[in-house]
């Protein structure tokens, strides 16, 4: 009797335990409101040859797949060049190759944002203007359309700077346009003020051409006194759904660059959650020193693209695998909320434990018989 239940304990540890782990194991561990970060890091666009459009660093990644089921990548590329919208193809996401050619004005391109529609593709993204404005220059978000995605057509200004008091009467810049359950297009952008206080903003759309600042804004603030975002928060990249999530970028006056996290029930009103979601990697890694300019990408397998840099070379773009809770963050799903791998673990768990339980009184019973002979 004894053996037989020791048999039986050994065999339900051994199927707990590994499960168990998970939670606390680096890769795959159940990381801040649900979402989850699945595998390693991985190196996908470095800076290009010193004197190229890139060579100076690759940020700011926005990637997407088009008509043809290859994915294409616009980023902004920093080197003699200036700022510049360089772009790059991969047909699985992983291995990139970087395309000819670039999309900029007279003083600039950076931080684009692609949305593939009817007929082609939307990009918005900002161009600076130097030596005007209270901080000595004025990013504004330009519109550009394509039929392929790689040849674009500048439409012109689609959201301005602020006037007087406002916000974002400094600069406006890096834009994000998602659509919401109810059909409306937010825009979410990046807001200067006059006195340079950076915090996160949102302008509405019903047909993607002429956009409405909210009267609310900023919908997220600087965090409090000592927090690691609390000089800046920027780059927004958002996931809607019946539960939306906010990635964004933050830093302190003098610390690193970080990717955190916010969720709203609206998309308006958010809460942050207080600790970095990603932080810069170990020593000896190309993303070791910080992290930023995130980029959400759905699919088979969702991605959170990124950049990052180590304490000596060029920024380049990477990114992590992800799952998380949400009904909209991809096939990773949730039920009961719950991701779905952790309800499939839960479910297979309280299975194993019953067959204990069953194996258990089987064995007490044969006992008992086996003693009142």
């Amino acid at each position: 009797m004894r053996a037989a239940l020791a048999v039986v304990v050994l065999v339900f540890l051994a199927a707990a335990l590994p499960g168990m782990a998970r939670g606390t194991d680096a890769p795959g561990a159940l990381l801040p409101l649900g979402w989850t970060v699945s595998g390693p890091r991985v190196l996908a666009l470095p800076a290009g040859t010193p004197g190229s459009p890139d060579g100076a660093g690759a940020v700011q990644p926005a990637v997407f797949r088009a008509a043809n089921g290859t994915y294409l990548m616009c980023y902004t590329g920093s080197g003699g060049f200036g700022l510049v919208i360089l772009g790059a193809f991969s047909r699985d996401g992983i291995t990139w190759t970087k395309l000819a050619g670039s999309i900029t004005l007279a003083n600039g391109a950076a931080s684009p944002f692609v949305m593939p529609v009817a007929g082609g593709y939307r990009m918005w993204f900002e161009s600076v203007e130097g030596g005007v404005g209270p901080l000595g220059y004025t990013d504004r978000i330009y519109g550009a359309t394509s039929n392929d995605g790689l040849n674009w057509t500048i439409t012109g200004v689609v959201l301005d700077v602020g006037t007087g008091a406002a916000w974002d009467a400094g600069t406006v810049a890096d834009p994000w346009v998602v659509q919401g359950p109810d059909g409306l297009y937010r825009m979410y952008y990046t807001m200067y003020a006059a006195n340079g206080s950076i915090a996160i903003g949102v302008a509405t759309s019903s047909d993607l051409v002429t956009f409405t600042k909210w009267s609310g804004n900023p919908v997220l603030l600087p965090g409090p006194a000592g927090s690691w975002d609390d000089a800046a928060v920027a780059n927004p990249a958002v996931v809607s759904g019946s539960s939306w999530t906010l990635f964004y970028g933050g830093r302190t006056a003098s610390g690193p660059n970080f990717i955190g996290l916010a969720t709203s029930s609206d998309g308006y009103h958010w809460t942050r959650h207080p600790a970095p979601f990603l932080s810069a990697d170990l020593p000896g890694t190309w993303d070791s020193f910080d992290v930023g300019g995130p980029a959400y990408l759905a699919g088979s397998v969702s991605r959170l693209y990124f950049d990052g840099r180590n304490s000596t070379g060029p920024s380049a773009i990477g990114f992590v695998n992800l799952t998380g809770s949400s009904s909209n963050s991809g096939p990773g799903g949730s039920v009961l909320g719950l991701p779905l791998a952790d309800f499939i673990f839960l479910i297979a768990f309280v299975g194993i434990g019953v067959a204990v339980l069953v194996v258990a009184v089987v064995a007490l019973r044969n006992e008992t018989r086996r003693r009142a002979r």
